[in-house]
């Protein structure tokens, strides 16, 4: 008897032991170690827009810099998931991780859940581990790694706050800290496991960050080929390449129909909205230009669709009609806005900041007009826009040394322009600067004869 009962003592305590063993309570993780599981299946995501200044073919070369930077988590041999906001139309996407390299082609898309799956050959990094959805829970411990702001494997830690629903969506609410370039980074459990993909958060909420599911990965093929074959019904690939090239030619009306189009077939894509907005914008239908760029920012509120929707708005806000310019503060006061928002999730970025400068500079303000354009120059000395804003400046303030120096930093910056050369004159003959005058005039020489000898006939009438 003595030894039956020590035996179902020992029975019992080794089945305790073996049960604690495998809960989920005694495998939890500390941030460390989930950090040091998950690491090499996290990766950077960037996105270079084609360089339309390039010589030769511009279909052919792509911006040095990124547009766009956000994560990725490998989850199969050479594949990796991200946000669809990362990527965009018409792009280049590499994949980075330790400071190497990869190219990336986008295999499948569903910009409804903003969910897409890149193939990047060679990657050769473990897949992280997916974890099981039925097993979230609100309260549940998480960590989110990811790229924030370019700091490449960043971790952060919280708590699944709440699961919600949004329109038919499930997302994973959660304290753990989200910022930009935080998107389509990996949200892991105490387990070191996959359990959602991080995606948004709400501007000046406070702990208010989500993530898409994890379990609508085996979704996401099915999803991405029913879209394709909607889009190629549609004629959709042809559309994008026309208003691809009209955005760039500043062809608004082309623009105007290939975007209607490309909003209606795919409506979940926020560069479409953009380039509808846009062309709306250089109609002045203020309205439908909003409406437009309000459902764009909706899809994703990262930098550069800030900054393009205060472009918008700044296109709408200040214009010439019949000879005469025509501002509307009110347009003005919400591209102000729009580059502020820009600026706070991208301050290096030189291209807000130039926008910021000039969208200040029709509202009056003009000393802050110069701080943003000089930020603007920091980041990049040699951007000939800012330059030329800033000459203006100069010019209306009665600044004839800053004005000259500004334009010749201006030609310095954008050798083959003969147009910058034509405005340079303008300035140059305002300020009575003929020193200034003569540089311009020979390189508008030497750049556009034609345009230098009807410059010439005209100045002799």
């Amino acid at each position: 008897m003595v030894h039956t009962i020590a035996s179902r003592y020992w029975f019992v305590v080794v089945l305790a032991l073996a049960t604690a063993q495998h809960s989920p309570a005694a495998l939890a993780l500390d941030a460390q170690e989930v950090y040091e599981r998950v690491s090499r299946s996290v990766v950077v995501v960037e996105t270079f827009e084609r360089d339309m200044n390039a010589k030769g073919d511009w279909d052919l070369y792509y911006k040095i810099s990124p547009s766009r930077q956000g994560s990725g988590v490998v989850i199969a041999n050479d594949e990796v998931v991200t946000n669809c906001h990362v990527t965009r139309v018409d792009s280049k996407l590499e994949v980075v991780h330790r400071g190497r390299r990869y190219q990336a082609d986008l295999r499948h898309s569903d910009p409804q859940r903003d969910l897409c799956q890149l193939f990047v050959k060679g990657l050769g990094l473990p897949a992280a581990r997916i974890g099981r959805p039925q097993n979230i829970h609100p309260g549940e411990s998480v960590f989110a790694v990811g790229t924030p702001r370019g700091l490449e494997l960043t971790i952060s830690n919280g708590i699944i706050s709440g699961i919600r629903t949004d329109a038919g969506h499930r997302y994973l609410q959660t304290t753990a800290a989200i910022s930009p370039g935080s998107s389509g980074g990996g949200l892991f459990n105490a387990n070191a496991e996959l359990i959602g993909i991080t995606t948004f958060q709400v501007r000046d909420g406070q702990t208010l960050n989500f993530a898409v599911p994890i379990e609508w990965l085996s979704e996401l093929a099915g999803r991405s080929d029913q879209r394709k074959r909607k889009w190629q019904a549609a004629g959709g690939e042809e559309l994008e390449t026309r208003a691809v090239v009209a955005w760039f030619k500043g062809d608004w009306v082309s623009l105007l129909r290939s975007a209607s189009k490309l909003a209606e077939v795919d409506p979940y894509h926020s560069q479409y909205w953009i380039y509808l907005g846009s062309a709306y914008a250089h109609h002045n239908k203020s309205d439908k230009a909003a409406e437009a760029f309000a459902r764009a920012v909706t899809l994703d509120p990262s930098a550069d669709i800030w900054r393009e929707m205060a472009d918008g708005y700044f296109i709408m806000g200040f214009s010439f009609v019949d000879g005469t310019v025509r501002t509307d503060k009110k347009m003005l006061a919400s591209a102000r806005k729009a580059i502020e928002q820009a600026l706070r999730l991208a301050p290096e970025d030189a291209l807000s900041w130039s926008l910021s400068g000039q969208i200040n500079q029709r509202l009056g303000n003009l000393d802050q007009a110069i701080r943003d354009l000089n930020e603007a120059l920091r980041i990049r000395p040699k951007d000939s826009g800012s330059w030329v804003t800033l000459m203006e400046i100069y010019q209306d303030q009665g600044d004839r040394g800053k004005a000259a120096y500004a334009a010749r930093r201006a030609m310095a910056a954008n050798h083959g322009s003969w147009q910058l050369r034509m405005v340079v004159m303008a300035v140059a003959d305002g300020i009575g600067d003929d020193m200034l005058l003569r540089e311009a005039y020979v390189g508008l020489k030497q750049l556009n004869p034609e345009m230098a000898r009807r410059y010439e006939a005209n100045r002799r009438q």
